[in-house]
């Protein structure tokens, strides 16, 4: 019980946006608060213009705030992948 309570007491305020990216994985995720404080201490927002490549990353993961992303995936010479994800969903690269 005090495992929980001290997982949920916030460590500092969150901003309006970062509270509701926090509601967001509390509710579809699971996450606690502390769980969060530690993704979103070590990940970053990244607003992209329309038609605009990210190239190959590793080990990213990418959750889409507003609007939709089209992927194309290249695993070798040949072999692609095309997947569209819209707000709210996760993808990987």
């Amino acid at each position: 019980c005090v495992r929980l309570i001290s997982d949920e007491c916030p460590g500092r305020k969150l901003s309006e946006e970062e509270e509701a990216l926090y509601r967001f994985f509390r509710c579809r995720c699971g996450l606690n608060r502390l769980q969060f404080d530690e993704i979103l201490g070590n990940g970053h927002f990244l607003e992209l213009d329309a038609n605009k490549e990210i190239r190959h990353v590793e080990s990213t993961l990418y959750l889409v705030l507003q609007g939709k992303v089209q992927c194309h995936v290249q695993f070798n010479e040949n072999a692609e992948q095309t997947f569209v994800k819209r707000s709210g969903q996760f993808f990987d690269i």
